[in-house]
């Protein structure tokens, strides 16, 4: 556990970058290649949720009107692809 009589310890933010730099530098391609994918799966995700949302809405306005919704009409908000991303 904490022991009350040692001293607190202190160290400065450069110390914690190199020291990060450190262990990450031998694998750094790595870490680089997960980083790409996790950038482009982000991406790609923030591009396609104005679609979907103009897609589940398009089922909700249906369901609003008394009409029957299938899961494929999930899909027709790509077909507002453009003006969805806008």
């Amino acid at each position: 556990m904490n022991n009350p009589s040692s001293p607190p310890v202190k160290f400065t933010r450069i110390e914690c970058v190199k020291e990060a730099w450190e262990l990450i530098k031998m694998s750094i391609g790595y870490v680089g290649g997960v980083d790409r994918r996790a950038l482009i799966g982000a991406v790609s995700m923030y591009v396609l949720i104005g679609a979907m949302v103009c897609g589940i809405f398009r089922c909700y306005l249906k369901k609003i009107d008394g009409g029957p919704v299938k899961f494929d009409e999930l899909f027709e908000g790509f077909k507002y692809f453009g003006p969805a991303c806008l």
